[in-house]
């Protein structure tokens, strides 16, 4: 920035300089700039240098004040990795003293599924490639093999990992939304997503209904549960306390046909959820008072 001001006021002097040569040569109604600007007085020779040394005093030591550059905040970033931005790999687990654990490329299979190496024959053996050697293959017997992890089975552990954790941290709750998301995008048939997702929803929905008393969040959640899948357990109960909560206010403020239509949509999912039952009786009880009132006041 120093340089740039410097610059800048060497080609003003500059200007002036010519400027000033010209005044002793030249009348004033001809004197301009050389960028064509506008007509100058003409100044006398020892004026001029007393302008250009002022320039040159108080401009650019204020320049060099004013643009002296800030010492750069360096931000270090101690987040740590998580599995979904590594490359895809797999893991295979040795059955040695010290349990080595070796990445290895993806296994190519027809389908992705679990391997058990129980299930293979010892003297079979299992050729894949490292991670750190992805041009040369590796043999390694079926009885030298503990265990094999896929890759979307490690992210679909990770996140069921964090739901858990999650019942003690929030924030763990928007970490597994992120796997959740990836797994749908990436491994939409891995086996157990659908389950591992009901799982997340219902207990992030209970977050936010017990904790933070925000039933709209919870509604919201439960019924993307109910489109995950409409069968879950946990799901009847918990969708009609909720939107119970939402009906309340609507009663107090005599807002019935608001209050109706959250009790409606309980009922297209859940006729017999006990929530609906009882609005229902409580709605019908009191048509029954006010049609007996009726009759009353006619008689």
């Amino acid at each position: 920035l120093i340089v740039m001001v410097n610059t800048r006021m060497k080609k003003t002097i500059g200007k002036l300089r010519r400027v000033g040569q010209a005044s002793l040569r030249a009348p004033a109604h001809q004197l301009r700039l050389p960028d064509g600007g506008p007509a100058l007085a003409p100044l006398a020779g020892p004026t001029l240098l007393c302008a250009l040394a002022t320039v040159v005093i108080f401009a650019v030591p204020y320049a060099a004040f004013a643009f002296q550059p800030a010492e750069e905040q360096v931000t270090i970033d101690e987040t740590p990795p998580q599995i979904i931005d590594d490359e895809a790999y797999d893991e295979i687990v040795l059955k040695d003293e010290a349990g080595t654990v070796i990445k290895i490329r993806p296994i190519d299979m027809p389908k992705r599924r679990p391997l058990d190496p129980k299930s293979k024959r010892k003297v079979e053996k299992l050729i894949v490639r490292k991670i750190e050697d992805p041009t040369d293959d590796y043999e390694v017997p079926w009885g030298d093999i503990v265990e094999v992890r896929l890759y979307e089975y490690m992210v679909l552990e990770k996140a069921r990992e964090l739901v858990r954790e999650g019942k003690k941290d929030a924030a763990k709750f928007d970490e597994a939304y992120e796997y959740f998301e990836f797994l749908k995008r990436e491994y939409p048939n891995v086996e157990g997503l659908t389950a591992a997702l009901a799982d997340y929803l219902y207990e992030d929905a209970g977050h936010w209904h017990n904790k933070k008393k925000n039933y709209e969040n919870a509604y919201a959640l439960l019924n993307q549960l109910y489109e995950v899948d409409p069968n879950y357990a946990k799901l009847p109960d918990a969708l009609g306390a909720t939107t119970q909560k939402l009906a309340e206010p609507y009663l107090a403020a005599d807002d019935y046909p608001a209050a109706r239509r959250l009790i409606g949509r309980l009922a297209k999912k859940f006729p017999q959820n006990p929530v609906v039952t009882k609005f229902h009786e409580q709605w019908a009880d009191e048509a029954r008072q006010i049609g007996r009132a009726s009759c009353r006041e006619r008689v």
